[in-house]
């Protein structure tokens, strides 16, 4: 599977979401985050943008014209390089692979003691360049600093404590 990303204007993200969903050429998703917010004790979890202004295209075959792709109202620019034909790669590649595995969707993550901090286990942020800046083991949610298109993004992920998991 080839992966691609489009940089786009926020608000634009999700109508350019569906209009790429209902051409039937690919399948694109804007990621979404599924955060706790506590409300009077209570914990809801509640979806928000991942990255906002970042669509991921998806398609079996490698995409050669990126133009119909372009012009939709509220795009930017395509991440990767011209010559490489906008293929995501490295830990862009990883990130938009595991947002594909879960749906769109990033869920609560499994996390792990390990020394005096907290390391995140299997999922979406495991094995990315990236850290913990804060954890609220009250509250289940950790403040994550995660690199993505070459910019650093601070995401708040729900969290639930594991045991630490066999090498």
């Amino acid at each position: 599977m080839n992966a691609y990303c489009l940089f786009c204007r926020t608000e634009y993200a999700g109508d350019i979401t569906a209009a790429i969903q209902a051409s039937g050429d690919y399948r694109a998703i804007y990621p979404q985050i599924i955060q706790r917010k506590w409300v009077r004790g209570t914990a809801t979890e509640v979806p928000h943008p991942c990255l906002p202004g970042y669509v991921f295209i998806y398609s079996d075959e490698p995409i050669a014209d990126f133009s119909p792709l372009r012009r939709h109202l509220g795009v930017i620019r395509p991440l990767g390089q011209e010559n490489e034909h906008y293929e995501l790669a490295g830990d862009d590649l990883k990130f938009a692979r595991a947002v594909y595995g879960m749906g769109g969707t990033v869920g609560i993550q499994k996390a792990y003691r390990e020394g005096d901090g907290i390391r995140l286990a299997d999922g979406v942020f495991a094995g990315l360049t990236g850290r913990i800046l804060w954890f609220d083991r009250r509250k289940q949610r950790a403040k994550v600093e995660v690199t993505f298109d070459e910019t650093v993004y601070t995401l708040w992920v729900g969290i639930d404590m594991i045991e630490k998991p066999d090498e």
